[in-house]
């Protein structure tokens, strides 16, 4: 789907910024030429190049956000503590701000109540219709077996869930045969966890671009990378809420909804939006050797 085309390019902005990290770390500076063969349709995707790298020696060496590159991860626990303050917010715009994105924040309880209202509503109706809570399924890891062996897609220990809730989960409501991943017992239980884990919100962050082409997608997940490491280095978690982003006939209505929450205007459009917060929960979910994803 088209979502899936603009969340695969803002991870190769993610990738991009941190391989520019890396390399200032090591003395180089990443010359980066964005779709260096020209724009793409989406059915080219893969068969045309993203970018092309150059790296060059850097006058300086070392990068203020690199010792958080291992720390990184999506933080989808319940959040607890204090809402994120003012003076946080001023440090992350310091620390990771949007080089070519808008970044923008709501905080303060009453000012997320709406959004969380949409955050939950959208993850009901992506749940609850068939053909995407399949992709769901089809992206899920059902054992630690599983997770170890693909070290790709969701699986409940990235979700929070663990020791015997988790047991009891995978034994008994969540499987990859159909029948079981739909169940509607077992999708209850999921979204009464995910609407506490909505409550459990204490910002949100957002970026916005002006339009809403491949290379807006890019540079929003450079940016997006750029603000991750910034949280870590603060101490904070994050927790994309894409769900009413997407851009299927039933989230129709939630999109637009956010859109005149968020003020977006003519060809404006919200690549990224977040929930922050505090969090103990850890869990790094395994990664692909760099010799698997070389051609």
């Amino acid at each position: 789907s088209f979502f899936i085309d603009i969340q695969i390019h803002i991870g190769q902005g993610t990738f991009l910024e941190l391989l520019k990290i890396g390399s200032n770390q090591i003395g180089f500076d990443a010359k980066i030429n964005l779709l260096p063969k020209g724009d793409y349709s989406l059915e080219e995707i893969g068969k045309k190049p993203v970018a092309n790298v150059k790296l060059v020696p850097a006058k300086t060496m070392g990068h203020s956000l690199y010792e958080f590159v291992k720390a990184r991860a999506t933080g989808r626990a319940e959040y607890h503590g204090d809402l994120i303050s003012d003076g946080e917010r001023k440090k992350l715009i310091e620390l990771g701000n949007s080089f070519h994105s808008d970044l923008q924040f709501v905080l303060g309880e009453e000012s997320m109540k709406p959004y969380k209202e949409i955050f939950f509503k959208a993850m009901q109706l992506e749940s609850l219709t068939y053909r995407t809570n399949d992709e769901t399924r089809r992206w899920f890891r059902f054992s630690d077996a599983e997770i170890q062996l693909k070290r790709d897609g969701l699986a409940l220990p990235d979700q929070g869930v663990t020791g015997l809730t988790r047991w009891m989960a995978e034994t008994f409501f969540l499987g990859p045969e159909p029948e079981k991943f739909h169940n509607k017992h077992g999708l209850n239980i999921f979204l009464e966890r995910y609407k506490k884990k909505t409550e459990s919100t204490k910002g949100i962050v957002y970026w916005k671009t002006k339009s809403n082409t491949k290379k807006d997608w890019i540079l929003t997940g450079m940016d997006y990378a750029r603000f991750q490491l910034s949280a870590t280095k603060l101490g904070l978690k994050m927790h994309p809420f894409s769900q009413a982003l997407q851009e299927f006939p039933e989230m129709d209505s939630l999109r637009k909804e956010l859109d005149v929450l968020l003020q977006v205007k003519g060809n404006e459009k919200i690549q990224m939006i977040a929930r922050l917060g505090r969090s103990d929960y850890e869990y790094f979910t395994p990664r692909r050797s760099l010799k698997d994803m070389m051609m």
